[in-house]
Formats: C-alpha cells, sequence, structure tokens
C-alpha cells in the first residue's frame, strides 16, 4: 500500500517509513491501517484501486477515487507522475499476460515474477481481459505514455494534473 500510493521517490518513501517507525512498537506488524492512519494513504482511494478500476472500466470507482485525489492532492509532481507509472506499470504487466494466454502459457511463475499477485491481481487481469482487446492495451500503453509526458510539462501547458488523470482516464476506459 505504502509504494504504490508513494511511488518511486526514495526520500519520499523513506520519510514515511521514519514515521512508520516513530509510532509502531519493535516487532509490531504495520498494517493497512496503520499506514492509513500515520501516513495518510486510503485504503479505498489510492494507485492500486484506480488501476483496478481503469483495467475493470468502471467509471464510477475511477471517477470517485479521481475526486478524493483532487480534494486530497499528492504534495508534489512526482506523486502525480507515480499515479501515472503505477497505472502504465499495471498495463504493460496486463501486455505480457495477453501475450502469455494467447500463446496459451499459464505459467504461475512467470507470473509472479512479473510480479503480480496471483490471489489478488490475477482476478482482475481476468476481468480486464473481456474488458479489453490486445489491439486496445497496446492504444492504453501509447496514451499512458502521452499523459505521462504531459504530465511533466511535454505539450508545452500548465493543465492540472487531476484533469490530466481524468483525461487519461477517460480515454482508456473508452477503449
Amino acid at each position: 500500500l505504502l509504494v504504490a500510493q508513494v511511488g518511486v521517490n526514495l526520500s519520499r518513501i523513506s520519510n514515511e517509513l521514519d514515521k512508520l517507525n516513530n509510532v509502531v512498537s519493535k516487532g509490531q506488524l504495520i498494517t493497512d491501517e496503520i499506514i492509513e492512519k500515520y501516513v495518510g494513504i486510503s485504503r479505498k482511494y489510492n494507485n492500486y484501486e484506480l488501476k483496478n478500476a481503469v483495467l475493470c472500466k468502471n467509471y464510477n470507482k475511477a471517477f470517485e477515487i479521481l475526486e478524493y485525489f483532487k480534494k486530497n492532492p499528492p504534495t508534489s509532481r512526482d506523486e502525480w507522475t507515480g499515479i501515472i507509472h503505477a497505472i502504465i506499470a499495471y498495463f504493460e504487466a496486463f501486455y505480457i499476460l495477453l501475450q502469455m494466454y494467447y500463446n496459451g502459457k499459464n505459467d504461475d511463475l512467470f507470473l509472479k515474477m512479473l510480479g503480480v499477485r496471483i490471489f489478488t491481481d490475477y482476478p482482475i487481469y481476468r476481468k480486464a481481459m473481456q474488458n479489453y482487446s490486445f489491439a486496445n492495451v497496446v492504444k492504453a500503453i501509447h496514451i499512458i505514455r502521452q499523459y505521462d509526458m504531459y504530465s511533466k510539462g511535454g505539450d508545452g501547458n500548465e493543465t492540472d494534473e487531476v484533469e490530466l488523470i481524468r483525461e487519461m482516464t477517460i480515454k482508456i476506459i473508452n477503449l
């Protein structure tokens, strides 16, 4: 949950882990509830749940999460790009899973190497297989890369990050 929300900013991850270290006892298990309470990451509104909503084409859930992000925005541009990077990572894994599926391969070891959790992620990907053709997954990856560039100012426009992610989400879900 922590890494899914904070993204790739190692400084931020380190700061959040320091916070947790100060509030938990030695040997205490750090639960989702503790992360949510002390780091401020919602279990219901995070990158992981946004990815699930997009893969499952759940408009309502996706826009509920985006509305939460709008009201509780990440504090830096790195965190916004982290949201986009999380979504593209899932779509790239989905692309590979589709290739495996169409080639008749279903190798649990390979899924683990991809970072796909068999009991939590795989059912979402199976549902996504009903929603996206192989060609649409390729289009989605292209759209996400395009919006990644936009989020970094690559379009010469200073569009609000939430609006960029909202536009990207609409385009992907409508594939």
